[in-house]
């Protein structure tokens, strides 16, 4: 019986060390996958044909934001925020030399946002509490797309 257990002792370090190789090289190679019945974040077949087609650079500049320490985003616009950078990475997959995707921080860029406030794109206001503190936060849930000299601010 002492036979059998010695030789099944090295069994737990076997898996261990055997899971731990398998991280590492799986870890080199992001994967995801699509499980949402809808598959949401799944490009259709057309849509992917289109972007391998385009001659000229597609340029996306978000307006969204990251989330701040200062003025945390909503949680609703914190999960818009993780699906826009999805579609975006899928974007890139697709056609890495022409996408080009940029998050703009339009507390840093003051003529983006007079442009928004031109195109009538205005913010949406938010009030957060931190403590006893209020916070009132601006939002621009908008994207602009721009090809060929033409841009688009949806």
């Amino acid at each position: 019986m002492n036979k059998v257990l010695k030789h099944w002792s090295f069994l737990p370090a076997a898996l261990v060390l055997f899971f731990w190789v398998a991280f590492m090289l799986l870890s080199r190679y992001p994967i995801r996958v699509d499980l949402t019945s809808d598959h949401r974040f799944t490009l259709s077949d057309k849509t992917s044909h289109l972007l391998r087609s385009l001659d000229d650079p597609l340029e996306i500049r978000i307006y969204l934001g990251e989330n701040r320490k200062e003025v945390p985003l909503p949680s609703a616009y914190r999960q818009l925020n993780s699906e826009v950078d999805i579609l975006m990475d899928n974007f890139r997959k697709h056609a890495p030399e022409v996408v080009i995707v940029n998050q703009v921080n339009l507390e840093e860029s003051l003529s983006e946002k007079e442009a928004l406030n031109t195109a009538r794109k205005f913010p949406i206001l938010h009030s957060t509490e931190r403590g006893a503190e209020r916070v009132i936060s601006q939002v621009y849930p908008y994207a602009a797309i721009g090809y060929k000299g033409q841009q688009v601010v949806i």
